[in-house]
Formats: structure tokens, C-alpha cells, sequence
């Protein structure tokens, strides 16, 4: 704390000989927040006086961000694949990295009870089937699927329970947390309308990976309609469509996707979120001489 004779006004903070911030009053503290991950900052305060007068610069203060924490969640690729004919399971090809997460959005068309038995894939990973979303008045259904931590794959196959017409995404993230990885999840059926939504999923963590995906008529077409939600690869069959679409978010809060369809139509929709990785960069080795 500084002492004048007129009055402490406030600080001038100075990042990197660069004015940071001047606040008010005669606190003395200050969080300079957002900072870059294993980045050396210097700081120096001077304090501001009421008839305007500066004092000398303090002495400076140097630091530098730690390079671990939660590692941001990002896209690597996708691909799709389906049965235009009843069957028991279909495969899709998709190359993999190994230790990062799959998702499979999955549209079930045919069957009154027809549903995903497992997901499986060439390396044996554990799949976890997450939200199930049901059409209004009917077993058809969009269910979403997810392994973390996985082994390279060269396909993921996906089984039904009796023979039946299927279609899916199956995408491809790095920076996904290996266990516990699930946040939170919703799932919902949608009455005959002009609009297929996912309802809203409210995450718990700040910087999770959220996939929304929606099954309706292949009937109908539809227009992607939601802002900061990025759209993957269509999937479906002749009587079904398959949309998903995901979103790496910065903070808590509720979420969801929407798509306007050509003509009225039921659609069953889910939602997940998935946490990211701690595991924040490279380790450093040291050395002793």
C-alpha cells in the first residue's frame, strides 16, 4: 500500500512495460485473468494520487504460468456409413489416433424394438452408450455412443438388436479426459414440428465437448439454424435422417443444437457432454550436473 498526503487514488498496473489496468481506490490486489499457459509475464505497480500525480514505478515482479491444466478438446476427423437394408450390424471405416476419444451418433430406422445392441471396434475398446432419443410414437431413435482413451482403430462396427436399417457419424477428438469422462447428458423425443432440437444440456464443467444429435423422416430435409454449434457429416437411410453437430464451450452453462425441417415431422434427439483432459502438455525432464 502507498501513503499521500492529498490521497491514494488508485494503481496504474503494468504488464510487460505495457499499461495493464488502473484501479480504483485503495485496494491492493489484482487478478489479471485470462493468462497463456507456460508464459513469463513481469509486472510493476505505481500509484496514482487524487491531484493526479504519479509515484516511481514499484520493482518488478516476474512469473511464469504453469504449463499444466486442462488441455482444450479438438476435432480430428469424422466419417459415416449405414444400411439402406435390414441387417443385424454395419461397419465404419475410420482410422484413428491413439488416446483419443470416439463418439458414434446413431440413427435407428426400422423395427419397433429395434435398437443398438453394442458398438465394438478393431482394437476392443470399451464403448459407453450415453442419451437415447426416441420419435415421438415410436421406438425409432438417435442414440450416441462414446469410448476415451482408446487404441488406434481401423472401423467401429455397430450392432443391432434384431435386423434393421441404421445409419451413423462416428467422430474422432483429442484432449478428451481417458476415465470418468462424462459431464452430463439429456435425451428427448420431439412431437410432429417444423423444428428438431436437442434439449438443453447444462454442463458442470468449463470447457467440455458437447454432441448433439437428432433422428427424424427421411421425409423431410432440414437447415442447421444454431449459432456457434459446427455441424458434422449428415448420416441416414431412405426413411430416416441422422444430424449431429457439436460445440467445444469456454464456460459453464445450457446448451443446445436445432435444425429447421422441411415439413412438419417427429424427432427424437439427445445431447452429451464430455470433459476435458488434465493432462495439460508435454512433461519436462530434468537433469542434474
Amino acid at each position: 500500500a502507498s501513503t499521500d498526503d492529498v490521497g491514494v487514488a488508485g494503481y496504474q498496473i503494468y504488464r510487460n512495460d505495457a499499461l495493464l489496468t488502473t484501479t480504483s481506490g485503495a485496494g491492493t490486489s489484482y487478478s489479471d485473468t485470462p493468462v497463456r499457459r507456460g508464459t513469463t509475464y513481469t509486472y510493476k505497480v505505481r500509484a496514482l494520487d487524487a491531484a493526479g500525480n504519479l509515484s516511481r514505478f514499484s520493482n518488478a515482479a516476474r512469473v511464469t504460468t504453469p504449463v499444466s491444466g486442462t488441455r482444450a478438446i479438438a476435432f480430428v476427423k469424422q466419417a459415416t456409413g449405414g444400411t439402406p437394408t435390414p441387417t443385424r450390424s454395419f461397419t465404419v471405416p475410420i482410422a484413428s489416433r491413439r488416446g483419443n476419444a470416439l463418439v458414434a451418433s446413431i440413427a435407428v430406422a426400422s423395427g419397433e424394438t429395434t435398437s443398438v445392441s453394442s458398438v465394438i471396434d478393431s482394437a476392443r475398446n470399451t464403448w459407453t452408450r450415453g442419451p437415447v432419443g426416441f420419435r415421438a410414437r415410436s421406438h425409432t431413435r438417435i442414440e450416441l455412443w462414446y469410448a476415451t482413451g482408446a487404441d488406434r482403430v481401423a472401423s467401429v462396427t455397430v450392432r443391432l438388436s434384431a435386423a434393421g436399417m441404421a445409419s451413423a457419424n462416428v467422430s474422432e477428438w483429442s484432449g478428451v479426459v481417458r476415465a470418468d469422462a462424462l459431464d452430463t447428458w439429456v435425451s428427448h423425443w420431439n412431437t410432429p414440428s417444423t423444428t428438431a432440437a436437442t434439449p438443453c444440456v447444462g454442463t458442470a464443467n468449463a470447457r467440455d465437448l458437447i454432441i448433439g444429435a437428432v433422428s427424424f423422416p427421411g421425409s423431410a430435409s432440414s437447415t442447421f439454424v444454431s449459432d456457434e454449434f459446427t455441424p458434422l457429416d449428415d448420416f441416414g437411410v431412405s426413411i430416416v435422417n441422422g444430424r449431429a453437430a457439436y460445440r467445444m464451450v469456454s464456460s459453464k452453462g445450457s446448451y443446445s443444437a436445432a435444425w429447421t425441417l422441411s415439413a412438419p415431422a417427429a424427432s427424437g434427439s439427445a445431447i452429451l457432454a464430455l470433459r476435458a483432459s488434465r493432462d495439460g502438455g508435454p512433461r519436462r525432464r530434468s537433469r542434474r550436473r
